[in-house]
């Protein structure tokens, strides 16, 4: 059967910013090779967190550095037996590459043939359409007995000659970044109450004309869906998720070459800031700056063992972030929002964060998070929508259906509250 290609623009836009350096023939063989070795296990990895879209990034970023780029490197046609004996392990590894890319390029296209079937679709009802969308279109796809072979042939080829210590591997630009040995980032001292946002940072935030007015990247888009049982009846909820993925790289086009591989611009794991600023409209990066700065002022200052392993988890070096810390900082530009973390799948819990006093007011944010990474949801129906309202609905089904609902009520008196861009221009 012939494969639609729809998905080759989004294919095109998932590589912007994740384009592969040109090896430097300074740099010995040798530390590519290992190179490659790190790649491959960043592509494996991906395939365990069942996000199509990373997966392909990384592969194609494998295939390309291992087809395109090594064989420029001018130790590549050498005689040496180690030198040869890794590139045949390479190209070995590299066919068991293309056929893996072949089958996430097949889920793209399947995802986004399902996304453009429920676009044509005039759904009356925001939630009930059990009977209009496929059932199998939520991202978490099983992995299946073939992927697992590729997975264990791939790595045997990969048992590449004369492997060094990883932990002294040498980075060749900012798409391969150095594995950064601090966890945390520095808390305050009483006599500098900015200590803890570094001078890259700041350079940063300097390249970032408005953190109010910027350019958003082009996220990809799929379909999640997940049922809730309420009196014995199935109501299937279906959104659209909007995936602006891990690192900040394509929020910071701008960057000139001395903080490219800046420790701060090559982060991942950013998703929760990412998401949150592209819904309400606040560069992510600002965001991550002002939740970091205070987060290590209280850590700081607080006695409570709760509220510091929450806000730590802002602190983390390329950690996951702790949706629980909106309770501690809630900015003033949150106050007209409702954000809802809705987590997991098949019996998700529901955590409401809001300020204002009058919710049918609000401007809802819904988020969702699987464990390891945060993205954005608008329902099917509601797409066009810039602020849809469908929070009241969602809870009470989810309620109904026996979920654990949290509407929590932020503390403003006790809450960081001081405005982002406030801050930002302070620095």
């Amino acid at each position: 059967m012939t494969r639609s290609n729809s998905s080759y623009e989004i294919r095109q836009k998932l590589m912007i910013g994740h384009e592969v350096e040109d090896v430097k023939n300074s740099i010995p063989i040798h530390r590519y090779f290992d190179k490659a070795k790190q790649l491959y296990k960043r592509a494996t990895e991906s395939m365990k967190e069942n996000y199509t879209s990373r997966s392909y990034i990384y592969w194609k970023q494998f295939i390309i550095f291992v087809v395109d780029k090594l064989p420029n490197h001018k130790s590549y046609r050498s005689s040496d037996y180690e030198i040869r004996s890794s590139i045949q392990q390479l190209k070995r590894a590299t066919d068991c590459a293309f056929e893996i890319l072949e089958s996430l390029v097949e889920k793209l296209d399947h995802e986004e043939d399902l996304v453009r079937s429920a676009a044509e679709i005039d759904l009356i009802d925001e939630f009930d359409c059990c009977n209009k969308l496929p059932t199998d279109i939520a991202l978490e796809h099983e992995s299946n007995d073939n992927n697992g072979r590729m997975s264990r042939s791939l790595e045997e080829a990969l048992k590449i000659i004369g492997q060094e210590d990883e932990s002294q591997s040498f980075s060749t630009g900012d798409s391969y970044p150095v594995t950064y040995t601090e966890s945390e980032i520095a808390a305050p001292s009483k006599d500098d109450s900015y200590s803890s946002v570094s001078v890259y940072e700041i350079e940063i935030l300097y390249t970032l004309h408005d953190i109010r007015r910027f350019d958003i990247p082009q996220p990809h888009r799929t379909l999640l869906s997940f049922s809730l049982f309420c009196n014995g009846a199935p109501h299937q909820m279906s959104f659209y998720r909007h995936d602006f993925h891990v690192s900040f790289s394509s929020f910071l086009p701008n960057l000139p070459s001395t903080l490219k591989e800046c420790k701060y611009a090559v982060e991942t794991n950013r998703c929760f800031f990412i998401h949150l600023g592209v819904a309400l409209n606040i560069h992510p990066f600002a965001l991550q700056v002002y939740f970091r700065r205070f987060s290590a002022d209280r850590v700081a200052q607080t006695s409570d063992d709760l509220e510091k392993e929450i806000l730590n988890s802002c602190l983390q070096y390329a950690g996951f972030v702790d949706a629980n810390c909106l309770l501690y900082i809630w900015p003033e530009e949150f106050h007209d929002a409702r954000v809802c973390i809705i987590s997991g799948t098949t019996k998700p819990m529901f955590t409401t964060f809001y300020s204002g006093e009058d919710c049918d007011r609000l401007r809802d944010i819904v988020v969702h998070s699987d464990g390891a990474h945060f993205t954005l949801l608008k329902p099917v129906s509601a797409e066009r929508s810039s602020h849809f309202s469908v929070l009241p609905y969602l809870l009470s089904t989810a309620r109904s259906a026996g979920c654990v609902v949290q509407e929590i009520r932020v503390d403003l008196s006790s809450a960081v509250t001081v405005p982002v861009e406030e801050v930002v221009h302070s620095l």
